[in-house]
């Protein structure tokens, strides 16, 4: 006894972004057993159960990493003695508007701005990391803007440094000791040198009068 076949897909249009996989099973009924075929409409070519992007795995339609044209109607057809029957599916391609590419640079990007802001504090701060690496490379010498940092290394505000040697500012030099004689009794005035007062050792020693002389 025969009977007509008959098609049943799994979805009669499918929505998929641009990269994406996409899969349509179908199956077909009727006696004897009809023979299932795929069609796709767009260029009438009959899909085998080959190894391409756009083939056919145990009667469904699959469609790896989809592209822009393979959008449009595929039709699953059954095929018998007794008849033939068919039902299209049609497939929608969209782009999205976050692929796996753009979300791989972007997070590159970010890797990158991270990497270099970690390495310059690393090269300011304590002469190192892939930029100190390359600046001695190409210049022979360590980045030029930590010169100064260099040379103001181990000061502080109770020392100048003279001719690279550190000198506490309440020490005195003899070229800059200034002495005055004593007028009219008063109170002798205050030495000073560089703005720093003298200490009560250094000011003794630097008076034109000893001891015995003064009343």
């Amino acid at each position: 006894m025969k009977e007509a076949p008959e098609v049943f897909v799994s979805a009669e249009q499918q929505s998929v972004s641009v990269g994406e996989r996409v899969s349509v099973s179908c199956n077909v009924s009727g006696h004897p057993q009809p023979e299932l075929h795929w069609l796709n409409k767009q260029n009438g070519h009959t899909l085998d159960s080959g190894s391409g992007h756009v083939r056919v795995e145990d009667g469904a339609l699959v469609i790896d990493e989809v592209v822009p044209s393979d959008g449009g109607l595929y039709s699953c057809m059954a095929v018998s003695n007794s008849g033939n029957a068919s039902r299209d599916v049609a497939i929608y391609t969209k782009v999205s508007s976050m692929t796996k590419g753009t979300v791989f640079g972007i997070v590159m990007v970010i890797f990158l701005v991270v990497f270099l802001v970690v390495d310059a504090t690393c090269c300011y701060r304590n002469r190192c990391g892939l930029l100190m690496s390359i600046s001695t490379k190409l210049f022979g010498q360590k980045v030029p803007g930590l010169k100064m940092l260099e040379e103001g290394e181990g000061t502080t505000n109770r020392e100048v440094k003279l001719n690279g040697l550190s000198t506490p500012r309440g020490s005195v030099q003899n070229a800059g000791v200034q002495t005055f004689p004593k007028e009219g009794g008063g109170a002798l005035p205050d030495i000073t040198c560089d703005k720093a007062s003298l200490t009560k050792h250094e000011y003794v020693h630097s008076l034109p009068y000893t001891a015995n002389t003064l009343p």
